[in-house]
């Protein structure tokens, strides 16, 4: 527990400190472009903007997965992680101010925790 809150507070600290890139409301509107690949008519932005959600989504578990925040199964894939993350993110738009990085921590955090 101690792990985990120690590494939340160092990512907290990075991210009110480099002002983070993406924010939870770019973040989500990400997610809506890669959610509408489905579509027939999926657009060119559609796919840059898809690419860059997943893309951001496994650049932040790269970076943490070894810090006990969460703990991925073997079997987990890139298309998983999209899905948990924008489900948080539709569930919690109060959060959307909230830095991209920190909102899919704690968003694997909860789909993903670590056994005790």
């Amino acid at each position: 527990m101690k792990k985990i809150a120690l590494g939340l507070l160092l990512l907290s600290i990075c991210t009110l400190s480099c002002a983070g890139f993406v924010t939870g409301n770019e973040l989500q509107r990400l997610g809506r472009a890669h959610e509408r690949w489905n579509d027939q008519n999926t657009s060119y932005a559609d796919i840059v903007d898809g690419s860059r959600f997943i893309s951001y989504i496994v650049g932040v578990v790269d970076s943490l997965e070894n810090w006990g925040i969460f703990c991925l199964p073997n079997s987990v894939t890139a298309g998983q992680l999209a899905a948990v993350v924008m489900k948080s993110l539709k569930e919690n738009p109060e959060s959307w101010n909230q830095p991209g990085d920190v909102l899919v921590a704690k968003s694997l955090q909860i789909a993903f925790p670590c056994k005790k």
